[in-house]
């Protein structure tokens, strides 16, 4: 299930970036480009029905049992919130990890609602790999300290 929504959402998200579609639904979704955890709710509906329209087309030709009918839209809204933290959880060296080098993170997703053209994944990020959508500044901005905060004091003193 994880590997057909993942195919799937890869898709659906570029089509979504599609200009007639980006302008009328997805740029709804990006008027947010520092994510926080509530952007992981703002959509329009038309893109909640693109996004799940997956989940019923699977209902009908595969059998699952009905704990996976509650368990898998909670993983997605935790994986959906997580992407959306503005900032990343993840140590440092994940990005280069093998494991890591595949996993959707909080700045993989950050990049995306920053530049709009590179990241389109959900749970993985081997098809944006594979067509050459990766942001080629994630692995630098994955390891760079954030910026240091600047109180507000003495940003009007300088």
């Amino acid at each position: 299930m994880l590997l057909v929504h993942d195919a799937y959402f890869y898709w659906a998200h570029r089509f979504m970036h599609w200009q007639p579609v980006y302008r009328y639904v997805h740029s709804v979704h990006h008027k947010s480009t520092n994510p926080s955890p509530f952007a992981a709710f703002a959509f329009h509906p038309f893109e909640a029905v693109i996004e799940y329209a997956w989940f019923i087309a699977l209902l009908t030709i595969l059998p699952m049992h009905v704990s996976l009918l509650a368990l898998y839209p909670s993983l997605m809204l935790l994986l959906n919130v997580h992407a959306h933290l503005g900032y990343e959880l993840l140590p440092r060296g994940f990005a280069k990890h093998p494991i890591g080098k595949y996993l959707l993170t909080a700045t993989l997703h950050n990049q995306h609602h920053k530049r709009f053209r590179y990241n389109y994944g959900l749970w993985f990020f081997w098809w944006d790999r594979l067509f050459g959508t990766i942001d080629p500044r994630y692995d630098s901005e994955f390891g760079a300290p954030a910026p240091a905060a600047v109180e507000p004091e003495l940003a009007r003193a300088a």
